[in-house]
């Protein structure tokens, strides 16, 4: 990189470096339940609360292909999951996904040689370089007005710069 430069432009150019990472991952799953106990009394979702599940919807465990918008405005309405009085209903534990993750972090660090075994490091690092919106699972509490919905996302773009005295 610095071939062709003499003095302070092959010192400018020399010492850099760039690193990245590419996050990409499905959805983590979920389950859709009630907030009415189950008549056993059990603790079938394993959170220390007796929450009954609801049957399987007509369209099964495959609600089709989804995006972020469905996810936003509700991927799945209460009406959907029909449901028996006080028995464990037929709807398997996390039968859903909710939206993929996607992210690229970034980092350009610059080495400066101050001495013999001595050097500063400028870093400027980006997590979610692109600013995606990467929403959280979504609502399965039937009872909740936000059912079927993505109501909280990950954390946005982030940069931070950083020196370091090495030695």
């Amino acid at each position: 990189m610095a071939e062709g430069l003499d003095g302070a432009d092959a010192r400018a150019a020399r010492g850099w470096q760039i690193n990245g990472i590419l996050s990409l991952q499905s959805g983590f799953p979920f389950t859709v339940f009630t907030n009415r106990p189950y008549a056993s009394g059990g603790d079938y979702n394993g959170d220390g609360v007796n929450n009954d599940r609801p049957n399987l919807p007509s369209f099964g465990t495959d609600p089709g292909d989804l995006d972020n918008d469905d996810y936003i405005n509700g991927v799945f309405q209460a009406s959907d999951f029909p449901q028996t009085g006080f028995v464990l209903g037929d709807l398997p534990r996390n039968a859903y996904r909710g939206p993929g993750y996607a992210s690229v972090d970034l980092s350009l660090v610059k080495n400066f040689q101050v001495t013999t075994g001595t050097r500063f490091q400028f870093r400027a690092e980006m997590f979610n370089l692109f600013n995606r919106v990467n929403l959280q699972r979504p609502v399965g509490n039937l009872a909740s007005s936000q059912f079927g919905k993505s109501t909280q996302s990950f954390a946005a773009r982030e940069i931070q710069f950083g020196f370091k005295f090495i030695f």
